[in-house]
């Protein structure tokens, strides 16, 4: 499943008080992340992605993606497997002249779909193995 949001910043946006846009996906394992920061952001627009709370990318806290003119695109094998399958895209504006559009792009599979990315069966039992307390539900 691949979805596509924007997070729209206005001009002057402080860190403390940050936009924040919550997105819905679906159950499933998020594997690709796509954000793009188009001709214009100078370094001055700053974003993260947050699951219940707790920064989740970029992986270190308090730290945010920004560029110009950039597609930032990465792999990963984020587990999305408990209600709300939410997550919170947060970015605030040093530009002090416009706002600014963010592009997210995010591709979720199934659990199950998992073992076709990587050529190898994965049963449920290893699956709960390696995602530890998560809850395994879904169809």
């Amino acid at each position: 499943m691949h979805y596509s949001y924007d997070l729209i910043i206005p001009k002057n946006t402080l860190i403390t008080d940050e936009e924040k846009l919550i997105v819905t996906l679906n159950y499933g394992i998020l594997r690709k992340i796509d954000i793009f920061f188009k001709d214009g952001c100078a370094g001055l627009v700053h974003v993260k992605i947050m699951r219940w709370n707790k920064q989740v990318f970029p992986s270190n806290p308090d730290v945010y993606y920004t560029d110009n003119d950039y597609h930032l695109t990465f792999e990963e094998y984020y587990p999305i497997l408990e209600m709300p399958y939410t997550l919170e895209l947060r970015g605030y504006s040093e530009d002090d002249f416009r706002q600014h559009i963010i592009n997210f792009r995010f591709l979720l599979i199934h659990p199950s779909a998992y073992e076709m990315t990587v050529g190898t069966t994965i049963t449920k039992a290893e699956l709960e193995s390696l995602l530890g307390t998560y809850e395994i539900g879904g169809t």
